[in-house]
């Protein structure tokens, strides 16, 4: 049910047309060096970045987590993070890639990593 709640907080946004936008996502594990995902998330991030690219921004995102998650074990905070990227498109104004990621589990550190395309009126 986790997993689920996660999933749901990275992709729920209603866009400018009141429809929900479709979201691509992947897990990666830190410990296999493990990155599985859908086919719609290679299909969105493409318009924006290379897949080398992609994979250094994943390969980041992935990183901050750990990190924050291990600050917050020293301070007793809250392990409940998310980072985002966002990037402007080359083509129409206004279309946005976001990227979110959120940190499944600590021990081995798992994280999901969502994508999706959002549009703002400039």
């Amino acid at each position: 049910m986790y997993l689920l709640q996660v999933f749901l907080i990275l992709c729920f946004i209603i866009n400018n047309n009141d429809h929900r936008d479709k979201v691509g996502y992947m897990v990666c594990c830190h410990k296999t060096s493990d990155r599985i995902g859908n086919r719609r998330f290679e299909v969105i991030t493409k318009n924006y970045l290379n897949e080398d690219i992609m994979h250094v921004i994943v390969s980041d995102m992935h990183r901050e987590l750990i990190d924050l998650a291990f600050n917050a074990l020293d301070n007793e905070g809250n392990n409940d993070f998310t980072v985002e990227r966002t990037f402007q498109s080359k083509n129409p104004a206004g279309e946005r890639l976001i990227l979110s990621a959120a940190l499944l589990e600590e021990e081995p550190p798992v994280s999901l990593i969502t994508a999706r395309v959002a549009y703002f009126q400039d």
